[in-house]
């Protein structure tokens, strides 16, 4: 798992209007409090949801979900009466998010990765003032830390008739 988040950390961090990427702690659970973020921000959480044993090498095959969370304050107007410059910086969060899918969708972090398939993108209903649109991906990945090659045997009963 440590693997897969710091290669999405990183990818992410090409992106240069987010300004903080970290795990998903539950930097936003606490209302009362500002969270501990710069934003826009990306808090990153990974899930294998299933696991499905390679025969019997030890090796499995896991699904993984990979849920990022693109955060902003948003103070002006998304109004359509709204001036266009002031709707444009309220509505800037979802350039970001286009960004994040087109850096994210089919790409394919490594040989035991398959490429990243979006699932869907969903916002939080929330009563701080942050703005969250929730977006989910999923892939699988070959675990072979466990992986013993199979050895077989073989055994012949030769028979040699004159």
């Amino acid at each position: 798992m440590k693997k897969i988040y710091e290669l999405i950390a990183n990818r992410l961090k090409e992106i240069e209007e987010i300004r903080f990427i970290d795990m998903d702690n539950g930097q936003l659970d606490y209302y009362e409090y500002r969270a501990a973020v710069d934003f826009p921000a990306c808090l990153i959480s990974i899930d294998y949801p299933s696991c499905d044993n390679i025969g019997l090498t030890g090796a499995q095959q896991c699904h993984v979900n990979i849920n990022i969370r693109l955060v902003a304050q948003v103070y002006d107007e998304t109004t359509i009466a709204a001036p266009e410059d002031v709707r444009n910086r309220a509505l800037a969060i979802y350039d970001v998010m286009d960004k994040i899918h087109e850096n994210l969708q089919w790409w394919k972090p490594d040989e035991f990765i398959s490429k990243l398939s979006r699932k869907n993108v969903t916002r939080e209903k929330r009563e701080d003032g942050l703005m969250v649109l929730s977006v989910n991906y999923a892939t699988t990945i070959v675990d072979t830390l466990h992986y013993e090659p199979a050895q077989a045997t073989i055994q012949a009963n030769i028979i040699i008739e004159k």
